[in-house]
């Protein structure tokens, strides 16, 4: 059917600090041509909602603020300004694949590295925020 376009999730979903993270998929609009667009997601893996910080980089530099949020017009035609819960696949990525998830560190504190390959044989990386607490000694267990 030309024309058809509909985003589709078909990854296995992550679960990682109380977040699930998955890829979406926008083939291209004839079935017939390869490639499209994919979202990394991330939401509150209890609720669904989007998180209460920005989980993303969204101008690379380095740090998880109030320069990451997104601006959104509400009901009454305000802008407020939100944590994005998506992220777009880069132009000539194609379509991601589930990401594979790496801890660093940056200058401005700890982060997650989230790496999928795309349909155009390119790896995307994203810069992630870890939240707060999931870094260091989670849990011990004492030894007798």
């Amino acid at each position: 059917v030309e024309g058809y376009k509909n985003e589709k999730q078909v990854s296995t979903p992550i679960v990682r600090n109380g977040n699930v993270i998955f890829t979406t998929v926008i083939p291209e609009t004839n079935p017939c041509s390869g490639g499209g667009r994919s979202w990394v997601m991330e939401l509150s893996v209890l609720s669904g909602k989007r998180l209460d910080v920005a989980p993303f980089d969204i101008n690379g530099d380095g740090k998880f603020d109030d320069a990451d949020l997104i601006p959104v017009t509400d009901a009454n035609g305000d802008t407020v300004y939100i944590p994005p819960s998506a992220l777009a696949s880069e132009d000539g990525m194609g379509i991601l694949q589930s990401p594979g998830v790496v801890d660093g560190d940056s200058p401005s504190g700890p982060v997650q590295y989230k790496y999928s390959p795309g349909s155009s044989g390119s790896i995307q990386r994203i810069t992630e925020n870890p939240g707060a607490g999931t870094t260091g000694r989670q849990s011990w267990r004492q030894i007798r």
